[in-house]
């Protein structure tokens, strides 16, 4: 079993995609861990990797690449869907 530090903006999809190539494997990883997969793992936290393969093709590709998902740290993800002008209309 490996080891690895979660990185900031990480979820345990993040970390299972950056590992396995695959965001099926957080449920995984959360349990190992002792985790809920809906739990957002702390940042500098060591955790458990368990040997396992689920998308091995990706699972190369994101490795050959260095990618490192961080999905909280996305700004598009923080935005507004309605902007100040239709603050009146929804509220």
């Amino acid at each position: 079993m490996k080891r690895a530090t979660v990185k900031a903006g990480q979820t345990w999809a993040d970390i299972a995609v950056e590992h396995y190539g695959s965001a099926s494997a957080a449920v995984v990883l959360a349990m190992v861990n002792g985790a809920s997969v809906s739990d957002i793992p702390r940042v500098g936290r060591t955790i458990r990797v368990p040997d396992g393969r689920f998308d091995t093709q990706m699972q190369s590709w994101v490795k050959q690449n260095g990618v490192s998902p961080s999905t909280q740290m996305d700004p598009y993800a923080k935005e507004r869907i309605f902007t100040e002008e239709f603050t009146e209309e929804f509220q």
